[in-house]
């Protein structure tokens, strides 16, 4: 069983109906600030973020890298980052629905408490990243997703495991032809 910790984000958007099949790859970026959502364990909130991933329309593949920074009000900033690939489906209406899996070898974590600084590994089989594609008319033009990661650090007062929350709204770019239909 996966629990949520920290408080719950969420943005409004309605997810892409896929109603033909697409092929050709799409770049995300996360490149529109102000448009993330979230906090860690600490209370520092998600500032600004570094990640990107392609998505195959053909196969549905997607490969990326994460990198989000949480800030707090003295200027401390504790940052998360990882390397994920995932599976687009569709789901209930033709919703293009993205499932994420986190490489944890790729994954580390720099966190601060307000004083001290810790640094750790990712926990995968905890953490969930998903989301999915928004866009209209068949055409994707960006993805929501939402994120609850979990990692471990060791503290002064011996092992921890730390949180971080949060949802980020993407940019897409077609990279080359994409081609509708069969």
């Amino acid at each position: 069983s996966i629990g949520v910790e920290g408080p719950l984000y969420w943005m409004s958007a309605t997810p892409l109906q896929l109603i033909d099949p697409l092929s050709g790859e799409y770049s995300f970026t996360y490149a529109l600030e102000n448009y993330l959502l979230g906090t860690d364990s600490f209370g520092n909130s998600l500032s600004s973020s570094m990640s990107n991933f392609t998505l195959d329309m053909g196969t549905g593949q997607a490969n990326g890298s994460f990198s989000a920074y949480y800030s707090s009000v003295s200027e401390t900033t504790s940052s998360w980052n990882f390397s994920f690939s995932g599976q687009m489906t569709t789901g209930t209406n033709n919703a293009a629905m993205l499932s994420f899996s986190i490489e944890a070898a790729d994954s580390f974590v720099t966190a601060f408490d307000g004083a001290n600084e810790f640094s750790g590994t990712l926990n995968a089989d905890s953490s969930l990243f998903s989301g999915f594609l928004i866009g209209a008319e068949n055409t994707p033009e960006g993805a929501l997703t939402m994120h609850n990661l979990k990692a471990d650090i060791e503290t002064n007062d011996g092992p921890q495991q730390i949180w971080a929350n949060g949802v980020m709204l993407w940019e897409a770019q077609p990279i080359g032809e994409v081609v509708t239909g069969p």
